[in-house]
């Protein structure tokens, strides 16, 4: 019983012991670290159907206008927004776009649409900014003849 006794106290006191060594503190702390990736994201809001369908006789048809608006976030210093046409207008047809400018950059003003990139806002810096018009005017002469309905993609880029 003694042997038992022993045993039990040499226990009481190992595990006893151990609670205060392994104590915890009244504080901990850890590391949060913490990144702000470069964003640069536009938004187009708005399809349009641009239809060429009147004339003043002895002139060419009347171009027709037609509005869209899109959205812009960069947190990076500039930067510039480039549109472009998915295939070419056939000969004698044309579409220009208007782009409105975010406060502090450069909208540019009748920006042929062509198959080759072209700068529609310059200057852009660190700025969100949303309900940004894009006006359109698509005009043909004469020569250019009859456009079955045909739809094109113009894509807007937020580049360097």
């Amino acid at each position: 019983m003694k042997t038992l006794r022993a045993l039990a106290l040499a226990t009481l006191v190992v595990f006893g012991s151990a609670g205060t060594s392994f104590a915890q503190t009244d504080s901990e702390g850890h590391t949060v670290t913490m990144e702000v990736a470069p964003i640069n994201v536009l938004a187009i809001t708005g399809n349009l159907t641009l239809t060429i369908d009147q004339a003043t006789p002895g002139s060419d048809p009347d171009p027709v206008d037609g509005s869209a608006s899109y959205a812009v976030t960069t947190n990076e210093d500039a930067k510039k927004i480039t549109a472009e046409i998915n295939a070419n207008l056939p000969a004698n047809m044309s579409l220009v776009v208007d782009a409105a400018a975010p406060t502090g950059a450069t909208g540019s003003t009748d920006v042929p649409l062509t198959e080759t990139a072209a700068d529609v806002v310059t200057g852009m810096s660190t700025i969100a900014a949303s309900g940004l018009a894009l006006n359109y005017t698509f005009s043909a002469t004469a020569a250019a003849g009859k456009l079955a309905s045909t739809g094109y993609t113009v894509t807007y880029t937020i580049t360097n």
